[in-house]
């Protein structure tokens, strides 16, 4: 009865070592990186608790030129120098004096769509294949020329609906050409600044049509002061093909 009585407590002890012996492994035990990319790693979530923390409106910047905001709680990393709509976004300028909270998303949000809309038209006749299909059924490529015609026929639609028939161009050659004209020109802070109500003024009508916004607001904030075509905009802007639609499928 002892002889069993102590096996079982030996067995226990043997049991409770093993127990004793195993600990928590650090995280980067299991996704450990190069020291450069830990660092870079670090970085990154200590600019997004700043952001949390610091007052609204501000955008802390780290490394590789990207900048970190938030925009209705979300998370956004851009790059500033990518394209200038990008740039305009990082620096906060695409809301300006005039204009009601929250004009920068809808504005941005409008862009990207616009953006989505002008290479959907452009898309050639591929194939894509149906993964879901099985040998002999009655799955196969699926066309995607639908989706192209219907970002054509929404795109003409923005452009007809425009105020003026520099609007759609500009805004095109700004969002979708990364065309900069005078947006990064700090020393001509007047002609800048004509640029970037032009683009403010732009979206939001594109916006207006898209039903990013509403069309009394667009009215009430462009009807009585309406923006300009910028005059760098006159001079170096090529003619769009986005209300063209052999020239979108060529």
């Amino acid at each position: 009865m002892s002889t069993g009585k102590s096996l079982k407590q030996r067995l226990a002890q043997v049991r409770k070592r093993k127990v004793e012996s195993i600990s928590s492994l650090p995280l980067i035990a299991f996704y450990g990186r190069e020291p450069d990319r830990e660092i870079l790693r670090t970085k990154m979530y200590a600019a997004i608790e700043r952001s949390f923390v610091e007052a609204e409106g501000s955008s802390p910047t780290f490394g590789l030129g990207r900048s970190f905001l938030l925009n209705d709680g979300g998370a956004l990393v851009l790059n500033v120098t990518s394209s200038p709509l990008e740039y305009v976004v990082s620096r906060g300028e695409l809301e300006g004096e005039g204009d009601e909270e929250g004009a920068a998303g809808a504005r941005y949000h409008t862009a990207i769509r616009f953006r989505d809309l002008i290479d959907g038209a452009q898309v050639k006749a591929l194939k894509s294949p149906s993964w879901e299909g099985t040998g002999g059924g009655g799955f196969g490529p699926a066309d995607i020329r639908s989706f192209q015609l219907d970002c054509i026929k929404i795109i003409g639609r923005v452009r007809t609906a425009m105020p003026a028939s520099w609007v759609f161009g500009f805004v095109e050659a700004v969002v979708c050409k990364d065309e900069w004209f005078d947006i990064e020109d700090k020393d001509r802070k007047s002609k800048r600044e004509e640029t970037l109500l032009a683009l403010r003024f732009g979206l939001d009508a594109i916006a207006a049509e898209l039903g990013y916004i509403m069309e009394e607001d667009f009215s009430r904030r462009w009807t009585e002061q309406p923006a300009r075509e910028p005059s760098v905009a006159r001079r170096r802007s090529p003619g769009s093909k986005a209300s063209d639609p052999l020239a979108l499928r060529t």
